[in-house]
């Protein structure tokens, strides 16, 4: 139960603070993604988390992957989380696709 939790609050939180600093980069106010981040959690009460998995990493889409890549260019810690759990999302995908899950 810990590690489950850790995952979907201590893993999103660090998730929140990598967006804060994006947009602090871009002189945004996190504020703007509150409203979304209220859409996930709400969409989650009444889906399964594979179902509510939306972007790039789950369509494939390799040119807005490389795109959002490329504006981490100077933050090559957040490309290494972007690329890696990218690359997770896809391979359930996959799983998911070829009746694996």
């Amino acid at each position: 139960m810990h590690l489950a939790a850790v995952f979907v609050n201590n893993f999103v939180n660090h998730f929140y603070t990598i967006g804060a600093d994006i947009l602090h980069d871009k002189k945004l106010d996190f504020d703007l993604l509150k409203p979304l981040i209220h859409e996930t959690a709400e969409k989650i009460q009444t889906l399964n988390p594979f179902d509510a998995q939306t972007g790039p990493a789950k369509r494939n889409d390799k040119a807005i992957i490389n795109a959002q890549l490329k504006m981490l260019h100077d933050k090559p810690e957040f490309q290494k989380i972007y690329s890696f759990v990218t690359e997770s999302i896809f391979q359930l995908q996959q799983k998911h696709d070829h009746g694996l899950l």
